[in-house]
This record gives C-alpha cells, structure tokens and sequence, in this order.
C-alpha cells in the first residue's frame, strides 16, 4: 500500500493514513458468496451491500434512463446478455464500426436505442425499441421531456421507428 501511495505522488504521512483506512476497509468489509437467480453462478458481494440489496423493494419499477453512447454501463459487462436479449446485442453493439449505441435503460436492461436531432426550439429523439411496453413508452416520453428542459428546450418530439 505504501508502494501505492508513492506513485500516487502521496506524503509519507498521506500514505500511512491512506494504509490505515484501507485496512480498517478490508476488516470491516467481509465479501459474502451470493447464487444469481436462474443462471446459478455464485457471485461474491461486500456483506454490507447484500443487506442493502435486500431491503430493496424488487417490485418498484425504477424509471427510464437516457444512457449516451459509450456508457460504463454498456461497456462493462462481460456477459451482455445480463442487459439486453441476445436478438438485440447486434442493434446496440456494432462490432464492425466499433461502436455502441445510445440506449434507455428500464429496470436495468436496455429497452432501445436512441438518436437525437436538436433545433433551437425542438428536440427529436428517435427510439428504435426492443424490449419496451407501451407503459414504458408512456415514462421515455415524460423522461425524453427532463431531458429537453434540462437542455434549455420547449418542445420535444418522439419518432419511434422498428
């Protein structure tokens, strides 16, 4: 850790206190094995979190989420398949151009793809859906109208595409 603490360009006493906290972490951190669902593979979480997790209301839908392209959170999965059905991987992962497509997420899992055109007064979104319901469609719209009042504009516009 001290090591670590001099390339990070840390004081002597920086490094002792950066040692000490992450001590007292990993002491206080214990990683608990955890079954995933249908899939069976065994998972390691801090024991904390898990509590967290558990607590959680599973049934509440979480709202729909604008992800840009080239999100942490499409790039950082392994096994893709955990966020978006396999028919569906060639529509948001383009090996051939290298590029990953801007989504909306609903529930965690990529429920379209998304492109925007933006004027002084209108912005269209096109979405090309695959995993959505028209309950969904309902909240893109209300989240599709966050995004254009945070951009500054008045009216938003949906093109829904297959």
């Amino acid at each position: 850790m001290l090591r670590a603490g001099f390339t990070a360009g840390l004081r002597l006493l920086e490094r002792s206190a950066a040692s000490e906290a992450a001590t007292t972490f990993r002491n206080d951190s214990t990683l608990q094995k955890v079954c995933v669902g249908k899939t069976g593979k065994t998972l390691c979480m801090f024991a904390n979190d898990l509590d967290e997790l558990l607590g959680l209301d599973l049934e509440e839908e979480a709202p729909p989420r604008f992800l840009p392209k080239y999100d942490p959170y499409l790039m950082g999965h392994k096994d893709r398949t955990r966020i978006t059905g396999p028919e569906h991987l060639q529509q948001v992962y383009c090996p051939m151009v290298g590029e990953v497509a801007a989504t909306i997420l609903i529930n965690g899992r990529i429920a379209a793809t998304w492109t925007a055109r933006k004027t002084k007064k209108t912005l269209t979104i096109s979405v090309r859906p695959n995993e959505m319901t028209k309950n969904g469609a309902k909240e893109v719209q209300q989240e599709a109208e966050h995004l254009g009042s945070f951009m500054g504009i008045e009216h938003v516009d949906i093109e829904v595409s297959r």
